[in-house]
């Protein structure tokens, strides 16, 4: 994980709509933040425009000390999970965890092995073989942060502890702005 500075960010939209207001923000490598607020003061903004899919009007986004600015989102070394968690429902526990690996042609002996890894660090190996309509909202939460994951730079990508216990092993969660 890398430190994110936002400084002086500000998003006017077509029409005058203030989406954000020179916002000024620091989360140090390592640490985890929650955006917490009511519908339509910013937070999904916010992160849209550090993940790049949306520009400032003015101010800055730096990741690891470099402006990011006019860099490609594919480029951050950014993975969000939205809150319908986007699963696609024909595919199996394992498709949905393996499917970027697959895209981009991985080995699939490496790409069997990341997803294995993954499944056992969301406590998510008895569900391999569910499609997401049987899981649990808490489950298909899982799957989505474990893809959000195999879609993230492997040599670069840092995890954390999260609060909550699953299958009585602390499961770990992307330490990365997502909405």
């Amino acid at each position: 994980m890398a430190k994110v500075e936002l400084s002086g960010l500000s998003k006017v939209f077509p029409g005058g709509t203030i989406g954000l207001d020179d916002v000024d923000l620091t989360v140090n490598d390592g640490e985890f933040i929650v955006l917490v607020g009511p519908s339509g003061c910013g937070k999904s903004t916010l992160l849209r425009i550090v993940a790049g899919l949306e520009e400032p009007t003015k101010g800055t986004v730096a990741i690891a000390g470099v402006t990011v600015n006019d860099l490609a989102p594919q480029l951050r070394d950014i993975a969000m999970v939205f809150q319908n968690y986007a699963l696609y429902p024909h595919m199996t526990v394992e498709e949905n965890l393996g499917f970027s690996l697959r895209v981009q042609h991985h080995p699939k002996t490496d790409a069997a092995r990341e997803v294995n890894e993954a499944a056992h660090v969301l406590a998510l190996e008895p569900l391999l073989e569910r499609k997401p309509k049987a899981l649990s909202g808490g489950q298909r939460q899982r799957v989505a942060m474990g893809r959000a994951d195999r879609d993230v730079d492997r040599t670069r990508h840092t995890r954390c502890r999260s609060h909550r216990r699953t299958g009585g092993q602390g499961s770990k969660v992307l330490c990365r702005v997502c909405s």
